[in-house]
């Protein structure tokens, strides 16, 4: 049996200290190396995953510019400027195939029409034009072919040659037609004087006629005997009666003078006639 005595207790004891010392010390070198390798790899990973981010954000953004800056193909828009539709409101012209204008109607009134190639709904314009006088009437037409009128008298300010037209409009102002050289007379509406008559009164004759209805215009009332003529006239408004007082030293000579009457209208659209008798002035 081994017998220590007090020093070799205590060697022995401090030989003890001095290995776990160095054990220890070697076991918390090898944590702390391992700790630091683990670190550096986490770090140097995250470091390459920052770059390939970069790098993939850097080709993206490479191609959007390639992108940006391909040409637009020829057929796309461009969004930056204004389109203009060269297409809209594009007429097209249609032709009147066939058509005319009557002579007055009883003095009354005028029809003109004709007939387009198609049939479509728009406004017919009918105009008539006389030196620097114009007048017009229009109508609408639906799913038709033909521009019709009947035009009253009363629209036609005188009377005369006039020259007329027609021109045709659609809706939508996609189809239009036009035809000219039409022309019709417009002649005076004539009227009678129904009643009257008239006298010598040793100094003045005096006439009178009377319509059926009232006129606005001038009355020339005619007197002939042979080859000589007395002519005077007088305006009424409104009034059924053209009459007259005619001095007698106004005859050049006596004897059985003829009386005639003629009225013509202001707007020169209706003439009357009157008279045809005797008065004898001695």
């Amino acid at each position: 049996m081994l017998h220590l005595n007090q020093r070799g207790l205590v060697d022995l004891q401090v030989l003890m200290i001095v290995l776990v010392v160095v054990f220890s010390g070697g076991f918390l070198t090898f944590r702390l190396s391992t700790s630091d390798d683990n670190q550096g790899s986490s770090t140097v990973q995250q470091s390459d995953e920052d770059s390939e981010s970069t790098d993939t954000n850097a080709e993206n953004e490479a191609e959007a510019t390639e992108v940006e800056n391909e040409p637009l193909p020829e057929d796309t828009p461009d969004p930056t400027q204004t389109v203009v539709n060269t297409n809209q409101n594009t007429s097209n012209v249609v032709s009147f195939t066939k058509g005319g204008i009557s002579p007055l109607t009883n003095g009354r009134t005028v029809d003109i029409s004709s007939t387009m190639s198609g049939a479509y709904s728009g406004t017919c314009t009918y105009t008539f034009t006389l030196g620097n006088t114009s007048v017009s009437e229009s109508n609408q037409i639906n799913n038709s072919n033909t521009c019709a009128r009947t035009v009253q008298y009363t629209l036609f300010p005188k009377s005369g040659q006039y020259q007329a037209a027609i021109s045709f409009v659609s809706f939508d102002g996609s189809v239009t037609a036009d035809i000219d050289g039409l022309s019709v007379n417009i002649v005076p509406e004539e009227f009678s004087f129904t009643k009257g008559g008239g006298n010598w009164d040793g100094d003045n004759v005096f006439v009178s006629q009377t319509s059926a209805d009232p006129h606005t215009g001038t009355c020339t009332f005619i007197f002939t005997n042979g080859s000589s003529t007395v002519e005077t006239s007088t305006t009424i408004s409104n009034s059924k009666t053209c009459e007259t007082t005619v001095p007698g030293t106004s005859f050049p000579n006596t004897g059985n003078w003829l009386f005639d009457l003629s009225f013509a209208a202001s707007d020169a659209l209706i003439t009357g006639s009157g008279g045809g008798f005797e008065i004898e002035i001695n």
